[in-house]
């Protein structure tokens, strides 16, 4: 009764955005769980989870989202008290696993998140989630398994028309051929990704798309355009305010500059990434 009274409460004030909203919803989550308000626990975990990923607090993120998909099974209608469906639950909580640090972790649950879409999925959204598992399988060192999912991706992706989730998936591939050190066929097909992506205004995508072209191009000694593909990429996934696109632009742009010779650069760009990494919440990965 008292925890019912706190979270009663707690509910009745208003709530904020950044840090102040995941530590709400998080002391909600607590008390509705420890009334045994599983309906409330769960949109409280959820909340929590999405506030706690927008500041940054990706360990925290993946708690609340781990504690969300306990409570599931346990709930009438989950994805009225969610406010999303359980593929999409699963998605965010490997999102925020893998950003914590968690690469195994993420990847069981971007696999139940794929397993989770029923065969009549749209397949826009079944190429993203394979997608984002190829990333999670390369992090935890399955890179076989991750080009033949990112290649999967590719093929189920409608064609036509242009999109921006199909341009996500070729900047994926493009990503992955780069980290496999097949620089030639990622920057072409980096380049059919920023292509569709400025075709149709997906900035994420063609920042992403640019964050993997900037260093193929330096692996192959076009060292100014690549560098000039990289800063874009920078400038794009700090507007966007994408933690991963930040972290991988400045470890892209330390590289590059390393395969072009400018060891010193090299330095000054990795001596800043470390410290932005550090205040976006990415020291774990």
């Amino acid at each position: 009764r008292l925890h019912r009274a706190i979270a009663a409460d707690l509910a009745a004030r208003p709530v904020t955005r950044g840090a102040a909203a995941a530590g709400h919803w998080a002391e909600l989550a607590h008390h509705w769980s420890a009334a045994r308000d599983d309906p409330q626990a769960l949109e409280a975990s959820v909340r929590a989870a999405v506030a706690a990923a927008e500041a940054y607090a990706y360990a925290d993120a993946r708690r609340h989202a781990e504690h969300a998909l306990e409570l599931w099974p346990s709930v009438p209608d989950p994805e009225t008290h969610a406010g999303m469906d359980r593929p999409t639950l699963l998605d965010r909580a490997a999102r925020a696993a893998w950003l914590a640090g968690d690469p195994r972790r993420g990847v069981a649950w971007f696999r139940e998140a794929v397993a989770a879409l029923p065969d009549a999925a749209d397949p826009i959204e079944r190429g993203i989630r394979l997608e984002r598992l190829s990333r999670a399988l390369w992090t935890d060192g399955q890179s076989s398994e991750a080009m033949a999912v990112i290649e999967s991706a590719v093929a189920v992706m409608p064609a036509e028309p242009p999109t921006a989730e199909r341009a996500r998936v070729l900047s994926g591939h493009g990503q992955l051929l780069m980290l496999l050190d097949r620089p030639s066929e990622a920057i072409e097909r980096c380049r059919e990704a920023v292509d569709m992506a400025r075709l149709v205004g997906a900035r994420l995508a063609e920042g992403h798309a640019l964050n993997s072209m900037g260093l193929s191009l330096a692996m192959v000694g076009q060292c100014e355009a690549g560098n000039q593909a990289l800063e874009e990429a920078l400038d794009i996934a700090r507007a966007a305010g994408d933690p991963d696109d930040i972290g991988r632009a400045f470890v892209n742009g330390c590289e590059a500059r390393f395969f072009c010779g400018d060891a010193r650069g090299a330095m000054d760009i990795v001596l800043r990434g470390m410290a932005e990494a550090e205040h976006i919440g990415l020291t774990g990965t």
